[in-house]
């Protein structure tokens, strides 16, 4: 590499460095600095790497949503293919790479295939840049009785028969997702 370009690497570092810091808050859990990022990045196994692929081979976009949903037997392949904890780790991962692409919310479902369990889980997470909308009112205002999480991240299930199609179902959380972004944005505006 020329002088020139190792003074541009280190200078596109610095600035990118800087907006890690500036966006990223502590105690987050989310990476705050270039070093940081290239370890993620580098952990990945190919495994992990060939799950997530295949999980955004189902990626969905809905005006403030993108999302991924995937029927049993994709949760199946998926289960069987990368292990259990690839597969959880991958989807909770998937959601928020989708909330940040949409700038606002990434959603994901899947059918939960741990023996003795009959859930569709779901994952809903919001982008680091929009911050109005506490998710957990999501929860409360469908009445949602078997999740939880924090303002920007929540996941919750329901049993699988009382989901007849899952992409249906998941399309309607999505829309009624999308209502409570306008109503937040509109509240906002004002």
């Amino acid at each position: 590499k020329s002088e020139e370009e190792r003074w541009f690497y280190d200078l596109i570092s610095q600035i990118f460095d800087r907006m890690l810091s500036l966006k990223t808050h502590s105690g987050s859990g989310n990476l705050a600095s270039k070093e940081e990022v290239f370890q993620a990045i580098s952990a990945l196994s190919s495994n992990e790497e060939r799950c997530y692929r295949k999980f955004l081979e189902k990626f969905q976009s809905f005006v403030y949503v993108d999302f991924a949903v995937l029927d049993k037997e994709e949760s199946r392949y998926m289960h069987d293919e990368f292990g259990q904890d690839i597969f959880v780790s991958v989807a909770k991962t998937i959601a928020d790479t989708l909330a940040e692409k949409s700038g606002h919310l990434g959603l994901v479902a899947y059918f939960d295939m741990e023996t003795g369990k009959d859930l569709v889980q779901f994952r809903l997470r919001r982008s680091h840049l929009f911050k109005e909308l506490d998710l957990r009112d999501f929860l409360s205002e469908n009445s949602i009785e078997n999740g939880g999480g924090h303002p920007g991240a929540i996941g919750f299930r329901f049993n699988t028969g009382e989901i007849s199609d899952i992409n249906a179902f998941a399309l309607g959380l999505v829309q009624k997702a999308v209502t409570m972004v306008e109503q937040c944005i509109e509240k906002h505006r004002v």
